[in-house]
């Protein structure tokens, strides 16, 4: 009734058949009560039947001996919630059941080298991919919106697309969306964002800590959606530094993870594999390591007659779009049956990319939010020079390096915008 996992490091793992979450117990914990979280009494007397009952210290014995045969456990193995890459598999984890490739599968019944824990149910709609004229529509959309560049509108569409099978991706693209107050932030966030990723994403706001979002993350492969991301004093800054270096972490697939020591000296290890969207006035990512993993999308403000109508003209096509019943969950669809052509468009596109703007790990991020943004309109795994054809034909004039990149100009730039706090 349970599978043993193996071991590390003093403490023990196996996951019931029951309720198919890991259960740790240390050497001293294999007593009655914490293994009646493996099996009912009846199997340990079944079993290990004496005459005042089960024989709990034989039970122990067993346990403890077969998890050393079974080697060094490893969280790596474990995946939650969200849409996965397991060999040649598309697998959608929704909580209490598995896809495995559009076809639903029990959790019990799926051979894997991975381990797939049951979690809170994540709604899921079987329904048919959106076709391609009707996904087109999206980019139609995202690009009515006032941005500072052209080529903004894109990369949220490519955003919206692979978010939900970020899990799947080899490079998880950030973007933060920015601009001054009434620019119509929120209105994204809200209208856009939110019903394409649907309630699969972790969605939080203002004074939200990276610890939070790390535990009720855990082993999930979801979106992360972080509306007010603003920092605007000391304290402010190094929790958003902190939720930074999280995003960071979650970028790429290289294996490593984050561990943080406990209070019973027993280490934890995270794998975080969200995409994650930030909405703000001002953009934290400041560091070279986070402006590299995080897109800016910034909102211009539109007023007057002209900006009247051109938001009443963005309202109608979004209510024949994102806002139309079915829409999201078809877009979802068609994301989650191109996984395959999206992750491998998106190193194409990131080869084609990096020749072009001279950084590899720009590169990885634009190609990501490349490859979901052709998603909606072509089905079509792209070559090299496709790619190089299709990067070519963008304005990259936003990404390329200009004299406010000096040294002695970002310098100055740090000095200015310091903030010094006089009580």
């Amino acid at each position: 009734p349970f599978r043993i996992l193996g071991h590390n490091q003093g403490t023990f793992f196996y996951l019931p058949r029951g309720s198919k979450q890991i259960v740790e117990l240390s050497a001293s914990e294999h007593k009655h009560l914490q293994l009646l979280q493996l099996a009912p009494d009846a199997w340990w007397n079944q079993i290990f039947a004496s005459k005042d009952g089960p024989d709990w210290k034989a039970a122990a014995n067993m346990l403890v001996q077969q998890s050393y045969d079974a080697g060094v456990f490893t969280p790596k193995r474990l995946r939650g919630r969200g849409a996965w890459l397991d060999g040649e598999n598309i697998v959608l984890h929704v909580g209490d059941r598995l896809f495995v490739n559009g076809v639903p599968v029990a959790m019990s019944e799926f051979e894997s080298k991975f381990i797939y824990e049951q979690g809170q149910p994540l709604e899921h709609s079987d329904v048919i991919p959106l076709p391609m004229p009707e996904a087109a529509r999206l980019a139609e959309l995202c690009d009515l919106l006032p941005w500072r560049h052209s080529i903004h509108g894109m990369l949220l569409t490519g955003w919206c697309v692979v978010a939900p099978i970020c899990g799947v991706l080899a490079w998880r693209p950030h973007v933060w969306i920015s601009g001054p107050s009434g620019s119509g932030k929120t209105w994204v966030v809200t209208n856009i964002v939110d019903p394409l990723v649907g309630k699969t994403a972790l969605q939080v706001q203002s004074a939200t800590t990276e610890a939070g979002i790390r535990q009720a993350l855990r082993s999930d492969a979801l979106p992360v959606v972080f509306d007010e991301a603003e920092s605007e004093d000391k304290t402010g800054q190094g929790r958003m530094q902190r939720i930074l270096e999280l995003a960071r972490q979650a970028s790429s697939e290289t294996g490593a993870g984050i561990i943080k020591g406990t209070a019973g000296g027993r280490a934890m290890e995270f794998s975080v594999r969200s995409c994650f969207v930030f909405a703000s006035i001002g953009i934290a990512a400041v560091q070279r390591a986070d402006t590299s993993r995080i897109t800016p999308l910034e909102l211009s403000k539109r007023s007057g007659e002209a900006g009247a109508k051109a938001f009443a003209d963005l309202k109608a096509l979004w209510a024949e779009t994102v806002g139309k019943p079915g829409f999201a969950d078809g877009l979802r669809a068609r994301a989650l049956a191109n996984a395959r052509t999206i992750r491998a468009n998106s190193k194409t596109l990131a080869r084609a990319v990096a020749a072009k703007l001279g950084d590899q790990r720009i590169g990885d991020q634009l190609g990501a939010l490349l490859a979901g943004a052709f998603a909606v309109t072509t089905e079509q795994q792209f070559t090299d020079e496709q790619a190089a054809r299709r990067v070519d034909n963008l304005d990259w004039s936003p990404f390329l390096p200009d004299a406010t990149d000096t040294d002695e100009v970002q310098a100055l730039n740090v000095l200015m915008d310091s903030h010094i706090r006089v009580d």
